[in-house]
Order: structure tokens, then C-alpha cells, then sequence
């Protein structure tokens, strides 16, 4: 086989496992593109809460997103290296792994908002989002455990299960939020807090079918996942948090980013902290399409380092980070030429959206390099090398970003 044609077979594999974990991601961050916009039309207040209160749950959430990623790699590998047999007492190891981190993002949401009392946030605000983040903290924790089936499928290379929960799921969140937001059908209008319970519920059905799913499907029959459980060993936990630590830290670094110049946001005022959430929301929609080759990066060099087939390991990354770095450049295209028409479909409000089109300007600039920085980080990840992007990322956003984005804004006005 010649090599373009090599290529161009791995550009096909690569897109049809990358295909249903695009679409997951996109329709994960819909749920919040979801509650951003019919909480602009609810109330500026409510939409800013909102704001706050998903920056903080999403800064846990991805915390325990990056940590669980380590048993992708793990799976990826043992599939590769025909050791099948492996496969079903890492998925268990798996599952004791983010029960644990279930726990500890349960307690942290129930208690996370103290620090908005501390950065001085509006006090109007602080009510809503504590409030906003007491009545989801349980539906993230069942969504921590069940992130053990979703890697362990998108191990083997069956990433469907998850994107149809997610097609489930978003319809389902957007009745939830016009039933418990706005006050329909005898309930009382709720705001924040109703997007909290529909959040909560999504959540918890997402875990039941995953773990419905995992049992009864055929397709994982092969793998034994349930044949003698065994408790957690200490061994295999500390393989999975070796390579998901570093994930995790550099996803948090990210995230804590944007996280932090979201609460800074929060004492500009309400209609700047909304205009931020319009822009970020929309960033992060495009960033899922890179997310989802990054993903399958991951799986596809996993498995090729599993057959100790270098060259196409290689092969596998590459393709994934040409076909992000693509992406990236056309939405960047459309961001520069769209900017004010995106930002109105997220409120009526005329300063949010004068606010919210020059950040998406803002937006357009780091799109390419941030569909480069995930796409590598996955195919890396697929070789179980996590520390350098990590290192990269403390470098990126907190020696150099926060510090600009504080005194810029601040000190400089």
C-alpha cells in the first residue's frame, strides 16, 4: 500500500471513530448552549448566575473528565495488543476509580460557591448560583461514574452508545428547561435554579442508560466486564491516575483559565458576564469538533502503540491534528465575518450582544491554535505521555495568560 493511500485510509478510520465523539461533544456543550440562551430570555441576572455557576461545575466536571481519560489508553492498548482478556478487570478497576471521584465532586459542589463570597462577586448573584450548583452536584457525580462505560467503549472503538444517550438527553434538557425555567405546564418559573433540575435529571438518566447499556449489550459480551468483580487494586488505580492526572491538571489549568476570567467578569457587572458566557459558550461549541478527533487520536495511536506499530502511530496523529487544525481555520473565517449574528441568537439584549461580537473577534484569533494543542495532546495521550502538555498548559495560561488578562483588564482599565 502506497503511502498516500495509507493516508488516506487513516483519514477515513480516524473520521468514522472521531464522527460519534464529535457528536457527543458537540451535543454535551448544546446543553449548556441550551441553558445559556433560554436564560438570556429569561433574565440578564439569572443568565449571569447561570454563568458563574456552570464555570464552576465545569471546572469539577473536567477535573474528573481528565482523571477517568487515563482509561482510554489503557483499553486502547490491550486492544491493539490482542489481550482481550485484560479488558474486563481494567473496565472494573475503572468503575472503583470514578466512583471515588464521584464522591469528591459531589462534596466539592455542594460547596464550591463559598468562593464567590471571597472574589467579592455581586451578592446578587451569589443566592442564584449557590443554589443554581447545590441541586446538580448529584447528577455530576452519577455522570463522574458513569464515564467508566463511555472510556471503556471508546476503548474498543464503539463510541455510538454515548452519542446516542447525548441525541437522548439534549431534546430532554430543552423541555426540561421550558417546563421548570419559564413556569410551564402548573410549574412554578424557576430560572437558574430550573436549569439546575433539569441539568440534574438529564444527568441521572444519562448514567442509567450507560449503565443499561453496559450490561445488557451485546457487544461487550466478549470482554467479561462483570465475571468475577473484584475490588479496587491499588496497582491498577495508580495506572489509571498516572497517565489521567496529568490529563486532568492540564484540563484544569484550561478551564480554571476561563473559569477565573469568568468570576473576574462577575465584578464588571452582569451584562459583561453575560456577553463573556455568549462568547465562550459559542468557542467551546467549536473547540468539541478538535475534542472529538483528539479523542479518537487517543484510540487510534493507542491501539497502533498496542501492536508496537510506530509508524503508523505516528501516521494516526498526524492525520488527526491536519484534520482539527482544518476546522479550526474555518470556523475562525466564520467568527471574523458572523460575529454580531452569532451573538443574537443568544439574547435580545442589545449591550450583551455589543459585548459579546467583539469577544467573539477575541475568539476567532486562538481557534487554530487551540484545535493544534488538543489534537496533539490526544495522539500523545494515546502514547500514554501526558506530562509535557501538561507542562505546557501551566506555562500557557497562568505564567503568561491570567497574569495578562488581570492587568489588562484591571490595573489598565
Amino acid at each position: 500500500m502506497n503511502p498516500s493511500h495509507r493516508v488516506k485510509t487513516e483519514v477515513k478510520a480516524t473520521l468514522m471513530l472521531a464522527g460519534p465523539m464529535i457528536v457527543t461533544s458537540l451535543i454535551q456543550v448544546a446543553h449548556g448552549l441550551v441553558d445559556t440562551i433560554m436564560l438570556g430570555h429569561f433574565d440578564v441576572q439569572h443568565l449571569a448566575a447561570g454563568a458563574l455557576g456552570a464555570s464552576l461545575w465545569l471546572l469539577v466536571m473536567l477535573t474528573g473528565l481528565g482523571l477517568a481519560m487515563g482509561l482510554t489508553p489503557i483499553i486502547a492498548q490491550l486492544k491493539g495488543a490482542g489481550q482481550i482478556d485484560k479488558i474486563g478487570e481494567q473496565f472494573q478497576q475503572g468503575v472503583w476509580f470514578n466512583l471515588l471521584l464521584g464522591l469528591i465532586a459531589f462534596l466539592m459542589l455542594r460547596n464550591i460557591g463559598q468562593v464567590l463570597n471571597w472574589i467579592g462577586t455581586d451578592a446578587s448573584l451569589i443566592a442564584l448560583t449557590k443554589r443554581y450548583l447545590g441541586v446538580i452536584a448529584l447528577g455530576v457525580a452519577l455522570m463522574q461514574l458513569s464515564l467508566a462505560g463511555r472510556f471503556l467503549s471508546e476503548g474498543i472503538e464503539y463510541a455510538k452508545p454515548m452519542m446516542l444517550i447525548q441525541m437522548l438527553l439534549l431534546p430532554l434538557n430543552i423541555l426540561g428547561n421550558y417546563v421548570f425555567i419559564f413556569g410551564h405546564w402548573g410549574a412554578p418559573a424557576l430560572g437558574v435554579y430550573g436549569a439546575g433540575i433539569s441539568t440534574l435529571i438529564g444527568l441521572t438518566l444519562g448514567f442509567v442508560l450507560m449503565l443499561l447499556n453496559v450490561l445488557f449489550n451485546p457487544r461487550y459480551r466478549r470482554y467479561a466486564l462483570f465475571k468475577q468483580f473484584s475490588g479496587p487494586k491499588l496497582a491498577s488505580l495508580k495506572q489509571i491516575s498516572v497517565i489521567g492526572v496529568p490529563v486532568a491538571i492540564a484540563m484544569m489549568l484550561e478551564q480554571a483559565l476561563f473559569t477565573s476570567v469568568t468570576l473576574l467578569m462577575g465584578k464588571l457587572g452582569a451584562i459583561p458576564l453575560a456577553a463573556h458566557q455568549v462568547a465562550i459558550n459559542y468557542a467551546a461549541m467549536m473547540f468539541m469538533v478538535p475534542v472529538g478527533l483528539s479523542l479518537a487520536a487517543t484510540v487510534r495511536v493507542g491501539n497502533a502503540m498496542g501492536r508496537k506499530d510506530f509508524v503508523s502511530a505516528r501516521r494516526c496523529g498526524w492525520v488527526a491534528v491536519c484534520l482539527a487544525m482544518g476546522f479550526m481555520g474555518v470556523s475562525a473565517i466564520v467568527l471574523m465575518l458572523f460575529n454580531h449574528f452569532i451573538a443574537s441568537l443568544y439574547t435580545n439584549d442589545v449591550q450583551v450582544i455589543e459585548f459579546a461580537s467583539g469577544l467573539l473577534i477575541l475568539a476567532a484569533v486562538f481557534q487554530v491554535s487551540d484545535g493544534l494543542q488538543v489534537s496533539t495532546a490526544g495522539a500523545l495521550r494515546g502514547m500514554k505521555d501526558t506530562k509535557i502538555p501538561m507542562l505546557l498548559n501551566l506555562l500557557g495560561y497562568w505564567v503568561i495568560g491570567f497574569p495578562m488578562a488581570y492587568i489588562l483588564a484591571f490595573p489598565l482599565s
